[in-house]
C-alpha cells in the first residue's frame, strides 16, 4: 500500500510490498486450489484409463469367439448353421455305394458339437459313431469353411461324398429327406419296408420288422415295398424275370395275411441266400396256411402292384435294401426304425 513520507520539506508517494503468507510465496488457500486442481486432473486421466481397462475387460467377457484389437470376432456363419452343413455332409454318405454308405446310421446325433476356429476362418465338427460290424466307437470329425458351408475337408483320411445331398441327420439313424412331407394319415405311424428279397440281408431285417409291430401295435403300419435291384437282375439273368420276381410276389402277398410272420420263419428255414422256385414258394405257403384264394388273387395283380412300389421307390430314391422310410419323409434302416418312430411320434415311444 502507498504511504506519504516526508523527505525534508518533500513529500513523496512510496510503494511497499508485504508478503501474502507469513514466509512469503502463496497463502493455503491458493496452495489448497493449485492442489484441487492437481487431483481433479489426475482422477480424469485415472477414470479414462480405467474405462478403457473396462471396455476391453467387457470386450474379452462378452465376445463369443474371443477378440481381435479390442474387436468382437464374428464369423460369417453361426453355430446352427454349421450344424445343419454338418448334418447334410452326413446324410450325404448314405447315396456312397462303398462301406461309407453305413456312416449316417452309426452316428450319434446327440454327441455333435461344433467350434470356430479365428485364425483359419474355418469350423470344427465333430459326433462319436459306434460300428457294430467292427465293435469299435469312432470320431467322425469334418472342419467346414466359415464363408461357404459346402466347402469342407474330412479327417483321417475319409474321402467326401461325390455329392453334397440337402438331406439331414435329424436323430440318430435317421435322415430327413429334402422336398419330402409327412403322410397325410398320422395315426398309425407308417412304415414303408422296402427292400429285394435277393439282396443280401433283406429277409433278416424282417426280424427288425416284426420286432416294431410287437412292440407299437396299432401305432404303426409297416408295408412290404418290393425292390428290383442288381441281386434280382443277377437272379433274373440265369433263370428269368418272371421267376427272379417270384420271391417278392409271395412275400408281399403274404405280408396281406395274418401268417405272415409264419411265412417268413418257415422261408428263413431253408433260404441259402440263393434261388428260390415258384414251386418251393408254394409248398412253403401251403405249410404255413396261408388262404390259397386270397394269395392267388394276390399274385395274379402282383406286377401291377410292384410296378407301383417301383415308381414309390424310385419317389424315395431307393436304390439300396432293405431301407425304410417312416412317416413318408424320413429314412432309415431295419436297425434304427425304432429311432425314426419314435422321433416321427414321441408319444408313444
Amino acid at each position: 500500500m502507498a504511504k506519504k513520507q516526508s523527505i525534508g520539506n518533500v513529500k513523496e508517494n512510496s510503494l511497499i510490498i508485504r508478503p501474502i503468507g507469513k514466509r512469503g510465496g502463496l497463502d493455503s488457500i491458493h496452495l489448497a486450489l493449485i492442489v484441487l486442481v492437481v487431483v481433479l486432473v489426475l482422477l480424469i486421466a485415472s477414470m479414462a484409463y480405467n474405462k478403457e481397462i473396462i471396455i476391453r475387460n467387457e470386450s474379452a467377457i462378452n465376445c463369443t469367439y474371443g477378440s481381435f484389437n479390442g474387436t468382437c470376432i464374428v464369423p460369417k456363419s453361426n453355430a446352427s448353421q454349421v450344424k445343419t452343413a454338418f448334418e447334410r455332409i452326413i446324410a450325404s454318405y448314405a447315396d456312397s455305394s462303398s462301406s461309407l454308405s453305413i456312416i449316417p446310421y452309426i452316428i450319434n446325433k446327440s454327441t455333435l458339437t461344433v467350434n470356430y476356429m479365428p485364425g483359419a476362418d474355418e469350423w470344427l465338427a465333430k459326433a462319436s459313431g459306434y460300428n457294430p460290424s467292427t465293435n469299435q466307437s469312432f470320431n467322425f470329425t469334418v472342419l467346414i469353411n466359415d464363408s461357404n458351408n459346402s466347402d469342407f475337408i474330412p479327417f483321417v483320411g475319409v474321402i467326401r461324398p461325390s455329392n453334397l445331398s440337402q438331406n439331414r441327420l435329424v436323430s440318430t439313424g435317421v435322415i430327413k429327406l429334402a422336398g419330402k412331407y409327412s403322410c397325410t394319415q398320422q395315426s398309425p405311424v407308417q412304415v414303408f419296408w422296402f427292400l429285394d428279397p435277393y439282396s443280401p440281408g433283406a429277409i433278416q431285417s424282417l426280424s427288425n420288422e416284426m420286432a416294431i409291430k410287437k412292440e407299437f401295435n396299432s401305432s404303426v403300419n409297416v408295408t412290404l415295398k418290393m425292390l428290383y435291384t442288381q441281386s434280382s437282375v443277377n437272379i433274373a439273368k440265369q433263370y428269368g424275370i418272371t421267376n427272379a420276381q417270384a420271391l417278392a410276389g409271395y412275400m408281399f402277398c403274404a405280408s396281406q395275411q395274418p401268417e405272415f410272420n409264419k411265412f417268413v420263419e418257415n422261408l428263413q428255414s431253408v433260404y441259402s441266400n440263393s434261388y428260390v422256385s415258384p414251386g418251393t414258394l408254394a409248398a412253403i405257403a401251403n405249410q404255413t396256411g396261408l388262404n390259397n384264394a386270397t394269395l392267388s388273387s394276390c399274385l395274379a395283380n402282383y406286377p401291377q402292384v410292384f410296378e407301383r412300389q417301383n415308381l414309390l421307390s424310385n419317389y424315395y430314391n431307393i436304390t439300396a435294401s432293405p431301407m425304410v422310410v417312416t412317416n413318408c419323409e424320413y429314412e432309415t434302416i431295419p436297425q434304427t426304425v425304432k429311432n425314426a418312430v419314435c422321433y416321427t411320434n414321441s408319444s408313444i415311444c
